[in-house]
């Protein structure tokens, strides 16, 4: 268990919204987890994220942690079609004549209906963020889809969720290329040696570079060529290191050692204390690219 991100997706709430204890504790009990019935494809809902009897972690009074769980049955869609099709094509020999498209669809629902029962249960786990009383909300994902839908599930929740992605003034594609053909960028911010690159063409290839000089003369080449930056490698203040896109989206979000051994004199049987350090830690963080990082962007001219 482990409550450092991997990726990031932030989203703002529209001002004077709020997010109190008392509202997650009144409204998330009614959307709790339930694994998936014999029938079931897939099930949605939240999960203690520290395996106690609340369906949330409070750290302070404003910052609040979310677990969200989906289970599905999977089933191999290519062996599923194949099956289909072998179905049909014998009720079709079978009965001399072509079936339509009513009676196909009910065999492939009951064809779905005796495999669901016998197919295995993954589940897939998202951290959300709270972070001051929902002024913004970040969620452990670089799939903009996925997210959406664990924000639904807490609009759901709560009723109502009125939040957008957290985005500059300036498209990020603009100021990231500006960044790698200036070599300048904001205080704390250093750029790594990885990017990807793309024409402004619409069938413009797209140029992915790792352990490269970002200052070099064939990177300055792509970019005086039209060529944008798409994503660009980012170390944060010798703290943080991650992929930047044009999206907004933080992406292989790494913590330095510095960061992860701060609660190294925790027990490690006091599992929920260092749970809870770990995450004041990550709350710090996040606020940190909030004012820092995303800021940039309100600022870039």
């Amino acid at each position: 268990m482990t409550v450092f991100p991997k990726n990031l997706l932030v989203y703002k709430a529209k001002e004077g919204f709020s997010i109190t204890e008392e509202d997650l504790k009144c409204c998330l009990s009614d959307f709790a987890f339930v694994d998936c019935g014999p029938s079931d494809k897939a099930k949605t809902g939240w999960l203690s994220p520290f395996s106690t009897e609340q369906m949330y972690h409070c750290h302070g009074n404003q910052d609040f942690l979310l677990k969200y769980c989906k289970q599905e049955r999977k089933i191999n869609a290519s062996a599923f079609n194949q099956m289909l099709t072998r179905t049909v094509s014998a009720m079709e020999e079978e009965d001399g004549r072509p079936l339509n498209k009513r009676q196909k669809d009910q065999i492939r629902d009951e064809l779905l209906s005796d495999i669901l029962p016998n197919a295995l249960p993954v589940n897939d786990y998202i951290n959300l963020y709270i972070i001051e009383s929902g002024k913004y909300i970040a969620i452990d994902s670089a799939n903009h889809n996925k997210a959406e839908t664990v924000l639904a599930l807490l609009r759901k929740s709560l009723g109502s969720l009125p939040v957008i992605p957290l985005l500059g003034d300036t498209p990020a594609e603009t100021v990231i290329t500006e960044w790698v053909r200036s070599g300048e960028t904001p205080a704390g911010i250093v750029l790594g040696n990885s990017a990807k690159l793309k024409s402004i063409l619409d069938d413009g290839p797209i140029i992915g570079v790792k352990s490269a000089d970002l200052s070099s003369e064939e990177i300055q080449a792509h970019i005086a060529h039209n060529a944008m930056v798409r994503e660009v490698g980012i170390d944060f203040q010798d703290r943080v290191a991650f992929s930047l896109t044009d999206g907004m989206q933080i992406k292989g979000l790494k913590f330095s050692d510095e960061i992860k051994d701060q609660n190294e004199d925790i027990p490690k049987e006091d599992v929920l204390a260092r749970l809870d350090a770990d995450l004041a830690l990550v709350f710090g963080e996040i606020k940190t690219l909030i004012s820092t990082v995303f800021s940039s962007f309100s600022k870039a001219k």
